[in-house]
């Protein structure tokens, strides 16, 4: 995670979303960048790890070392030669873990690093992995796992044909290697298909067939990839298939002692992905359709662990833990689009957070977009048990839920002796539009915590923009506080107004402001963040505007919101004027006519003349 004067600033570029997407004024359409097969160039993504992992050694002192290459070893499943020494594709190993053993002896002699490269093809031979546990009290050692187990100073990639002479010929959606665990373990799923090393490489893997059930010797030895106290750096993978029915994470698990690189990986259609501890990075990821039992369907992350440019779509709870992420510790979420997450039924007690719960400790949740997303308590997000969150530059936007349709506050706990602690909840340029609850509010329920909102607009929530239930006993925990916020209806404090925003088109999701918006410019500069959501400086005008964008001359023009108007929004406002669309964002003076006028305001806008 890059830094600047303390906040997160862009450290590379990611397909999903795209530069362009990051400057977009509307919602991640998330089944677009979900259905983006190609990610960075070989090169962009190699310069974006060794940002990365400069900056892991720099921040969190990760011992990385980087050698000249040695040998590349080949393992191809088809060879048919009778000859297996790995040293060319005509000889290669037909498994990988003997591969490994090779490279790793040449590793420990000469000190190079080693790479692999494996053939497309299903590699599911069976596999007997003794993985030492001792130095972990809680945990024994455990006989077999049915992995394959990574070495140090040794790198491995997926997605060759079996003809290529260098790595950047491979093509990994074309030429799938998949690593399977489903039968590896004495005929058995493996409960970790790859063991993880420090120092290492997984690049361009499909991996599955891990399952962990409660009679496992070990329920935390979970996870596809599983890294026990290690830090490798695994890129363009795709985790599915994969099972956990315990409180345990299928997919892939980092502890307390990894700090990992997780990125460019898709996690699909598993049950209970992923769990992320420690330093850990996890960036430019995609998780869809994943269920939950008694785990997170998508991701549980804690300690110091981050999240940045992911994509949580369609994941489900049906216990209702969380409907994608749950939080605890010290982390962050910074860029990411939950869109359609669901936790459970909507009539169970834990039916909480529909895209994310936060537990406890300290969180950040920045520039992010929550979008039809659905629980019990918090369609959104649900803050309960001593959790102190800052939220800033996020959109919440036609999410639901029996109580608390975007936001569920709740953080404070008390013993039977009336003991109580809580948590502190910052929300700073947010907006919530079009947010629905049965009871409670649309927007944002308040039960016994400490909340600030700053800068923020709450509008069109049904059936209420805020609503604070009221304890007896715990008026030092009662204390909600609205300024320089924009609120339908009112709400008493600094700087409030009741007035309509003017959103280019609230209906389809165009948050950005409008010329004339009586937000333009009245928000406070005290406690606002140094850009908006799509990175654009504040502020544009006289003051910092409310919500998460602020507002630049021309962005009426901009239809698609593309971050410069062109042809393409010549064409769309032209389709308006002709009867064919009807969207009001197409209506660019906003006088309630698609016409001429707007069309000559677009072309004007295009040519720089207006």
């Amino acid at each position: 995670m890059c830094h600047r004067d303390g906040r997160p600033s862009v450290c590379g570029r990611y397909s999903c979303p795209d530069e362009k997407e990051q400057k977009s004024g509307t919602i991640l359409d998330a089944d677009r960048c979900l259905k983006r097969s190609k990610s960075l160039h070989e090169a962009e993504v190699r310069a974006s790890f060794l940002i990365h992992r400069a900056l892991a050694i720099a921040v969190f002192g990760v011992s990385l070392q980087f050698c000249s290459f040695g040998a590349v070893w080949y393992v191809n499943k088809d060879n048919v030669s009778g000859m297996e020494d790995g040293l060319s594709w005509a000889t290669a190993f037909t498994t990988v873990q003997p591969a490994i053993n090779a490279a790793y002896a040449v590793y420990t002699n000469l000190g190079d690093r080693q790479e692999l490269w494996v053939a497309e093809g299903i590699y599911d031979e069976p596999r007997t992995s003794v993985v030492d546990t001792d130095a972990r009290e809680d945990v024994e050692e455990i006989a077999n796992t049915g992995s394959i187990v990574m070495r140090p100073g040794l790198d491995m990639y997926g997605g060759f044909g079996g003809t290529e002479t260098q790595r950047d010929q491979r093509n990994v959606e074309a030429h799938e290697s998949v690593l399977d665990g489903s039968r590896s373990r004495d005929g058995s799923a493996a409960t970790a298909v790859v063991l993880g090393a420090d120092d290492v490489v997984l690049d361009g893997f499909t991996i599955r067939g891990c399952t962990i059930f409660d009679q496992v010797a070990s329920w935390d030895l979970a996870g596809a990839v599983y890294n026990l106290d290690v830090s490798p750096t695994i890129s363009h993978c795709k985790f599915t298939s994969n099972r956990a029915y315990v409180n345990g994470a299928s997919a892939l698990k980092t502890t307390q002692g990894s700090n990992a690189l997780i990125s460019e990986c898709t996690f699909t259609e598993n049950i209970g992905a992923v769990s992320i501890r420690g330093d850990t990075i996890l960036s430019g990821c995609v998780f869809s359709n994943n269920s939950g039992q008694f785990s997170s369907p998508a991701l549980s992350m804690s300690g110091n662990a981050a999240v940045e440019y992911c994509v949580f779509l369609d994941n489900y709870s049906q216990y209702g833990i969380t409907g994608a992420v749950s939080i605890g510790g010290t982390a962050t979420l910074w860029r990411c689009s939950f869109h359609g997450n669901r936790s459970g039924s909507g009539f169970g007690n834990d039916d909480r957070g529909g895209a994310v719960s936060v537990g406890s400790g300290q969180v950040k949740i920045l520039d992010s977009t929550f979008v039809n997303n659905a629980a019990r308590f918090g369609g959104a997000i649900y803050f309960y048990t001593n959790a102190s969150a800052e939220v800033t530059n996020c959109i919440f936007y036609n999410n639901s839920a029996t109580t608390s349709g975007a936001v569920g506050l709740n953080t404070v706990t008390c013993d039977d002796y009336g003991f109580c602690t809580g948590g502190t909840v910052q929300f700073t340029n947010c907006i919530f539009v079009g947010n629905r609850a049965l009871d409670g509010a649309g927007g944002v329920t308040a039960d016994p915590v400490i909340a600030r909102f700053r800068n923020c607009i709450l509008w069109g929530n049904t059936p209420d923009q805020i609503y604070y239930t009221w304890a007896a006993g715990l008026e030092e925990w009662m204390q909600l506080k609205v300024d320089y916020s924009l609120v339908q209806g009112g709400w008493e404090g600094i700087g409030n107004l009741d007035a309509d925003p003017l959103f280019i088109d609230s209906s389809n999701g165009d948050l950005r402001l409008r010329a004339g918006s009586p937000a333009i410019d009245a928000g406070t500069l005290d406690g606002a963040p140094e850009v908006d959501i799509r990175g654009v400086a504040r502020p544009q005008g006289a003051g910092v505007d409310m919500g998460a964008y602020e507002y630049q001359a021309g962005d009426e023009a901009d239809i698609d919101a593309s971050g410069t108007t062109d042809a393409v929004d010549v064409q769309l406002v032209i389709n308006g004027a002709l009867g064919l669309d009807s969207r009001a964002g197409l209506d660019v003076d906003g006088n309630g006519v698609i016409d001429a006028i707007d069309v000559q305001m677009v072309i004007n806008s295009a040519l720089g003349v207006g």
